[in-house]
């Protein structure tokens, strides 16, 4: 049986992003999330269709997302 668990991690990886500090910065989230899951629905789709590309798609998923870091103000940061 084939373990998805390492394309499950990764797919985990592009959803979890920090919440947005303003306005301003949630439409850099939206738009670097979308893109992530955009990545993500990919490699899931390749993945049903050819299950024995499991580690390749976790792979491919994360050479994507380190394109892809989240470049904004998170809420975390602005709490003092």
């Amino acid at each position: 049986m084939t373990d998805f668990s390492p394309l499950l991690e990764a797919v985990l990886e592009a959803l979890s992003m920090p919440a947005p500090a303003t306005v301003g910065d949630r439409v850099e989230h939206n738009r670097i999330l979308s893109d992530r899951v955009m990545y993500a629905r990919t490699v899931i789709k390749t993945v049903l269709e050819h299950p024995e590309d499991v580690d390749w798609g976790a792979r491919y998923l994360r050479e994507r997302l380190a394109d892809l870091p989240p470049a904004y103000r998170a809420a975390s940061e602005t709490v003092q």
